[in-house]
């Protein structure tokens, strides 16, 4: 039986042995889904509070699936296990070693004189992307984000649970 139904059979409105249900929602954008999982981990360390649900768009819906994932495999800590390993895991995306970041910047200034007129380029490439999307530019279907949300979730179990409610928002 979750905390929902404890409270709606006892005729509860929220706050059953002192435990107070909140609902969240977490925005998108890169860095404020980073700075969602520490909230989170905040909040979850808290036993007084019970996240009930949570709404999220974009990184914010990543970290809440990566939580409520982590909530239906162990609990609270696990909840916060699977934060971390998110986080942690997307940190590590596009990170290069002083050697690596020097031998990409000297084959990147090698096109330089390749490129005539080069410093239009950009101000090409900025006029050209307020007609047409970026997305529409991956004909591959790359997606970095996926496979971290693949290694650590387990998409079934967390659609069959009774966990935390989910109302996610993301762009394909």
């Amino acid at each position: 039986m979750s905390l929902r139904d404890s409270q709606a059979a006892a005729g509860s409105s929220g706050a059953a042995g002192g435990v107070k249900t909140v609902n969240l929602a977490l925005q998108g954008g890169g860095s404020h889904g980073a700075y969602a999982w520490g909230v989170l981990d905040a909040l979850t360390e808290d036993s007084r509070l019970e996240i009930g649900a949570i709404s999220g768009a974009s990184a914010g819906a990543m970290s809440a699936v990566a939580y409520a994932s982590g909530l239906a495999e162990g609990g609270r800590d696990g909840a916060r296990a699977k934060l971390k390993q998110f986080w942690l895991s997307v940190s590590g995306e596009g990170s290069l070693a002083p050697g690596e970041r020097k031998l990409l910047g000297a084959w990147a200034n090698a096109w330089g004189p390749a490129w005539p007129g080069t410093r239009w380029l950009g101000a090409w490439a900025d006029a050209l992307s307020s007609f047409v999307s970026p997305y529409a530019f991956n004909p591959f279907n790359v997606n970095p984000l996926r496979h971290h949300l693949a290694a650590i979730v387990d998409f079934d179990r967390l659609r069959a649970g009774d966990g935390v409610s989910l109302f996610v928002a993301a762009t394909n």
